[in-house]
């Protein structure tokens, strides 16, 4: 089988402050590495989970060209969520090529696929997600990989078939960096090439190589420039952005050939508190990071080298209803979604070419214990 690349305090906080989930992880790409949607804005639709431990489902809203969301609609996934925030970012992966939508189901250990149809969502079945606690999913091309956070954690690589199913790849299933390191998320990077998880306890993240035909090697563990690294994307030139939830901070990297990580800006301060989140807008010329502990958003721009900076003085781009947590950019990179574990809400901003974010209808009524965020 192959796979072508073409085809104490600080843990209240987090608790508090990040202990739910997450946007698309990585500027959209399809299995060639060009943009996956069409830059100009269409209609669309924005997912988020309920994450009940009674019965999971998927809650679509459909996005209108101002960014405005439709009444919402929920279809169950056939599995159960945990009730309450799962501390991660990728909870939802949706690619629209395939017009394809998978979903952890955390609290019964297995992931749903669901395909996107022009009269809604139907789900297709669940697989076992190859470990406990679900939390994270990452795709390229065929190849669709989980991030379980139960037990010593660990990854798992599935091949998905022309039916949505999912097939476990064998030599893809790896353990985390150590146990018990508490972790938020994992992304294939832009090429393919490698996965990045970001390991919240021990102030790591682990980066792996991938075959083409999906097998793993054992994870190249290394210090993170920041504590606490959490959410991270793909800005331009490929550069990976991770928010660091203890100082709330963001750092930037240089992801060499073989794995290695190089600093480019370490722990750029947000001033805001709680850092956890980050959506990257199509292009990859901003950052953005939702601050839990302090209602607000703060961007960043992404220089050609990869370096980053604040876009305003204070740190503060945006303000968000209570607790913004999972972010996702729809697929033009217009507007913003921010889901507010707290307010129970979706905060909707519209992007300017500047990257100051105006705040503009939103909807409210979203289930407690949600998570996880996608847009196209």
């Amino acid at each position: 089988m192959r796979f072508s690349r073409c085809a104490p305090v600080l843990f209240v906080l987090l608790v508090s402050g990040c202990g739910r989930d997450s946007n698309l992880g990585s500027i959209p790409t399809a299995p060639n590495g060009s943009p996956l949607f069409a830059q100009q804005n269409r209609p669309g639709a924005v997912y988020t989970l309920s994450n009940a431990a009674a019965g999971n489902e998927v809650i679509a809203y459909t996005r209108h060209t101002d960014g405005s969301l439709s009444d919402p609609e929920s279809t169950p996934t056939g599995g159960n969520g945990t009730g309450a925030g799962l501390g991660s970012q990728g909870a939802i992966n949706v690619t629209g090529e395939d017009r394809m939508l998978f979903a952890v189901d955390a609290g019964s250990n297995d992931i749903a696929s669901i395909r996107i149809t022009p009269r809604g969502l139907r789900a297709l079945g669940t697989t076992p997600s190859g470990g406990e606690k679900p939390i994270s999913l990452t795709r390229y091309g065929r190849m669709l990989f989980v991030l379980n956070a139960g037990g010593d954690g660990g990854i798992a690589g599935f091949e998905i078939g022309g039916n949505g199913r999912l097939s476990p790849i064998p030599g893809s299933s790896k353990g985390l960096g150590g146990t018990a390191t508490n972790p938020a998320q994992i992304s294939f990077t832009p090429d393919g090439s490698h996965l990045i998880v970001t390991e919240k306890a021990v102030n790591m993240i682990a980066v792996y190589n991938v075959s083409e035909d999906g097998r793993v090697s054992e994870p190249n563990v290394q210090a993170s420039a920041g504590q606490v690294p959490f959410g991270f994307a793909f800005g331009r030139s490929n550069t990976l952005i991770v928010s660091e939830a203890s100082l709330s901070s963001a750092s930037s990297y240089h992801i060499q050939p073989d794995g290695m990580l190089d600093v480019i800006s370490p722990a750029v301060p947000t001033l805001n508190r709680a850092a956890c989140w980050v959506a990257v807008p199509l292009g990859g010329e901003f950052a953005y990071t939702t601050n839990a502990a302090s209602n607000t958003l703060s961007g960043f721009r992404v220089a050609e080298d990869g370096s980053i900076s604040l876009i305003d003085a204070d740190g503060i781009t945006a303000t968000a209803d209570g607790t913004p947590i999972d972010a996702a950019f729809d697929a033009s990179g217009t507007y913003l979604y921010v889901l507010n574990g707290g307010a129970h809400s979706l905060n909707v901003y519209q992007r300017d070419e500047n990257g100051a974010l105006t705040p503009l209808d939103g909807v409210s009524g979203l289930p407690a214990g949600g998570s996880g965020l996608a847009a196209f």
